[in-house]
C-alpha cells in the first residue's frame, strides 16, 4: 500500500511486529501488553491499549496543527505589514513612522491576545476530514 502512496499504520505488541512497525509510516505499539522491543520500534505507544485512542490522537494532532498554522499566519501578516510600512517610508525617505517602543507595543498588546486566541480556538470538523500532512518539510520558516 505504501508503494501506491497510501499512509500505512501498523499496530503490534510483540517482538515479531518490530520490523513491520519500523517499515510503516506510523508504528503503534501497545503500552500495557507490548514488549520493550516493540515499544522501541514504534512511533507511538498506546498506554491504554485502546484503538479509539488512535483516532483521538489524530484528531488532537490535526487540531493543534490547524491552530498553530492560524497563529503563524496571523503573526506573519502583522509582521509583513509593519515591515512594509517601514520599508516604504525608508524607500521614499520619509521620517521613520514607528519607533522601537511603538513596534514593541504593537507586537505585545495588539498582536498578542488575538494571536493567542487563534491558538486555542475550537477546530472545525472539516479539518479532520483532510488527508494526512506530508512527512517531508516543503517550506520552513525560521
Amino acid at each position: 500500500m505504501q508503494r501506491l502512496g497510501e499512509v500505512v499504520a501498523m499496530t503490534g505488541d510483540g517482538v515479531n511486529d518490530a520490523v513491520a512497525l519500523k517499515k510503516a509510516d506510523i508504528g503503534i505499539a501497545m503500552g500495557a501488553t507490548g514488549t520493550d522491543v516493540c515499544k522501541e520500534a514504534a512511533d507511538m505507544i498506546l498506554t491504554d491499549d485502546d484503538f479509539h485512542t488512535i483516532r483521538a490522537a489524530i484528531e488532537e494532532g490535526k487540531g493543534i496543527y490547524h491552530n498553530i498554522t492560524n497563529f503563524v499566519r496571523f503573526q506573519l501578516s502583522t509582521s509583513v505589514a509593519a515591515l512594509s510600512l517601514i520599508a516604504i517610508s525608508t524607500l521614499f525617505e520619509f521620517e521613520n513612522p514607528l519607533n522601537a517602543m511603538q513596534i514593541l507595543w504593537i507586537n505585545i498588546i495588539m498582536d498578542g491576545p488575538p494571536a493567542q486566541s487563534l491558538g486555542v480556538e475550537p477546530v472545525d470538523r472539516v479539518c479532520f476530514l483532510k488527508f494526512p500532512i506530508s512527512l517531508t518539510v516543503q517550506n520552513s520558516y525560521c
